[in-house]
């Protein structure tokens, strides 16, 4: 239902509150319309106003009732950003070691020995006895 890891609160308040207290608050929203049941339920339960606030706001969301990104989406964008912080790091490390361009310098050698193995392969052959001379 709602995401664990996001919130400081989330460390505070078992899951089964959390799913509680929202089902609560959004039943007594269906049932009268109340616009003060998040606090009544927050101090009910002695959970934090706020905190139960958010709670029912990304469990509106997660229900496509309300305009927002999901728990799954935040799950994935965190992992996202965290796999670009991992990528933007490494990469500064090879730039500061000289990774890519020592990489980037092998290969241009590698190339170039290609090119002068092919070079003698080739010049050694005899032409009549690879029959190329037609060619």
């Amino acid at each position: 239902m709602t995401d664990t890891t996001s919130h400081p609160s989330s460390r505070r308040y078992p899951p089964e509150i959390k799913e509680r207290a929202v089902r609560l608050v959004l039943e007594t929203i269906e049932r009268t319309g109340e616009q003060g049941a998040v606090s009544r339920v927050a101090q009910q339960l002695g959970i934090g106003v706020e905190s139960l606030r958010a709670w029912v706001r990304q469990a509106q969301v997660d229900r496509g009732a309300r305009a927002g990104l999901t728990s799954e989406e935040r799950v994935r964008m965190r992992e996202l950003e965290r796999e670009n912080r991992e990528l933007r790091r490494a990469n500064e490390m090879a730039d500061s070691i000289g990774g890519r361009n020592d990489l980037r310098e092998l290969l241009g050698w590698c190339q170039v020995a290609e090119g002068f193995a092919r070079a003698s392969v080739e010049a050694s052959l005899d032409p009549m006895e690879v029959g190329l001379a037609d060619a």
